[in-house]
């Protein structure tokens, strides 16, 4: 009964909202409706300087996209890696998913992302050092630290492991897969 929307990057400023990383985070609605979705996005979404990671871009008219329908509106299906470890009862869905989008006009085509094989590796590095960066003066407080759960605090120690340079490949290969 609950809808969620992951928004772009940068679309909602982050601004209060106690950080898991910074480069990762993304703030978005949880509403019962697209349409609340829509009227909350609208709402919430905007530059704030005060936010390095917001874009200064404007905001769009989200819920009266939604009454253009799907008519024209291209999506990618990426080849590699989106069907790889998927459970059957998963894939059935999302292949019945991709039926009704083309029925409401959507053409769906096959993508290429090439790197996306390294990309779960690239992202687990980007996080373990930038949650570890992000936290690491509440880690030092033994009553702050108690705070966390052990699973936590363990990716967090683990952080503190990532060397620079693997750090910096990631984000090359973060490029990378962004530009593809």
């Amino acid at each position: 009964g609950v809808g969620g929307l992951k928004s772009t990057y940068g679309r909602v400023p982050r601004t209060g909202v106690m950080p898991h990383t910074w480069s990762l985070d993304h703030a978005g609605p949880l509403t019962r409706r697209v349409e609340d979705a829509a009227l909350v996005l609208g709402v919430i979404a905007g530059h704030d300087p005060s936010d390095v990671g917001s874009a200064d871009v404007p905001v769009g008219h989200y819920r009266s996209d939604l009454q253009r329908g799907l008519q024209g509106m291209r999506i990618g299906l990426p080849r590699e890696h989106f069907w790889d470890r998927m459970e059957t009862r998963v894939e059935t869905v999302v292949r019945q998913a991709v039926r009704e989008l083309e029925k409401a006009g959507a053409q769906v085509r096959p993508v290429s992302i090439p790197h996306m094989a390294g990309a779960l590796g690239a992202i687990l590095v980007t996080e373990m050092a930038s949650v570890t960066a992000w936290h690491d003066t509440y880690l030092k407080s033994p009553a702050r630290r108690a705070q966390y759960t052990p699973e936590v605090r363990a990716l967090m120690d683990a952080g503190k492991f990532i060397f620079a340079t693997d750090f910096l490949k990631a984000q090359r290969l973060r490029r990378v897969l962004m530009d593809e």
